[in-house]
């Protein structure tokens, strides 16, 4: 706005103008405010269509598409994050929980619970022996597995593997892979009997066929029943190792012979459990303020080759009272055994054995055939010459 223009409005107001100047300023003014009622509808029309564009915008089929995609996928990475959370959390709960309850008790349930599987197939399994691991497995349950070994020469051969889920103490899930090519899956032993063959050994011919620098291991029958220590002098000085001791139970032959097809008896390495063991040595010495313990060595009663049958024979009643007090997972895992009644058998009679598993040179068992006390033998697993000379 000009200064002669601002002089002329002062002057209006002022009533200094003319009547001609007077008419002149008024029909500038009207000018003046026709310019502002057009310039105001002119912004008006340019905001409408600036609101209007943006909506176009917002609703463009492609846009909006995109859009939807968008947040699909991020509320999917929303959903996929909080799913792997829960589960890492149930995880991490799960275990600590499993890690509690098993850890329970003296002996500790997961020792305890692999101590009855690995004492129940020794027991029914002859020369069969198992070493179990463990992990956490679903809810509250834990899995349990390892290879299935038997010793043939000198070696520990595979036999299988076992895979078993427990859920709180219950067998739940077995999974057990036997060598299904094992020639001993029904090993018969023979109960003593006067009415067998004098001439020859039966089951000997088999063993006979196995050629030189082979190992082996055979089933020995009795011609009657032994003590655990005069069981195992039968061996001493021979080329050859016992393994396993069959025990009587009372039971009868099968099907009218003298055969016991599902025999119960323990390995010549007793199966020590956590309670056999003892400290013997212990030391303690301080780090700063704290007393830190360290060094403990547990160890177990010592046995003789060829001998220490009490030590064998209490090892193997405790183990038959571990498999009675867990029943339920004694039974999952073995058959035709009967806990309770083979430990009331041997509790009143004691242990007294009728046959053994024995190991070695094909060349040295072969002389078995010939032993005064040998009611029958029966070949079971053969290997390659692993064996170093006793």
């Amino acid at each position: 706005m000009s200064g002669d223009f601002k002089q002329q409005l002062k002057a209006y107001r002022e009533g200094k103008l003319s009547q001609e100047e007077r008419e002149e300023l008024e029909a500038e003014l009207a000018k003046m405010e026709l310019y502002q009622s057009h310039l105001d509808e002119l912004l008006e029309e340019e905001q409408r269509d600036t609101i209007s564009e943006v909506g176009s915008m917002q609703l463009n089929p492609k846009r909006a598409k995109e859009l939807m995609r968008r947040g699909k996928w991020r509320a999917r990475s929303w959903s996929i994050g909080g799913v792997i959370g829960i589960v890492l959390a149930a995880m991490i709960v799960n275990s600590i929980l499993t890690s509690i309850y098993y850890g329970l008790g003296k002996p500790e349930k997961r020792n305890l619970y692999a101590d009855v599987i690995e004492s129940a197939i020794a027991v029914t399994s002859p020369n069969m022996r198992i070493s179990l691991n463990s992990n956490p497995a679903s809810v509250l349950g834990i899995k349990y597995f390892g290879d299935l070994v038997k010793q043939v020469g000198d070696e520990r051969v595979y036999m299988g593997d076992l895979n078993t889920t427990m859920f709180l103490g219950w067998p739940r899930l077995i999974d057990q892979n036997d060598n299904k090519n094992s020639s001993n899956r029904y090993t018969p032993f023979y109960l003593p009997d006067e009415s067998y063959e004098e001439n020859g050994t039966p089951g000997s011919s088999k063993l006979s066929s196995l050629p030189e620098g082979t190992v082996a291991e055979v089933y020995v029958s009795f011609d009657r029943m032994y003590s655990t220590d005069e069981a195992l002098k039968l061996f001493e000085g021979k080329d050859m190792e016992p393994v396993w001791l069959a025990v009587y139970t009372g039971e009868a032959g099968e099907e009218g012979t003298a055969a016991v097809r599902h025999p119960v008896g323990f390995p010549t390495m007793p199966m020590w459990h956590e309670e056999d063991g003892y400290t013997t040595v212990y030391e303690e010495r301080k780090v700063l303020w704290w007393t830190v313990g360290s060094g403990s060595t547990t160890s177990y009663p010592g046995v003789e080759t060829y001998g220490s049958g009490d030590v064998r024979n209490e090892n193997f009643v405790n183990t038959l009272r571990l498999l009675s007090k867990n029943k339920t997972i004694t039974n999952y895992y073995t058959h035709f055994f009967d806990a309770d009644q083979v430990l009331d058998y041997v509790e009143e009679n004691g242990v007294t054995i009728y046959g053994m598993v024995v190991t070695g040179p094909t060349k040295e068992l072969l002389k078995l055939k010939d032993a005064p006390f040998v009611r029958y033998l029966h070949v079971g697993e053969a290997r390659l010459w692993n064996w170093d000379e006793r």
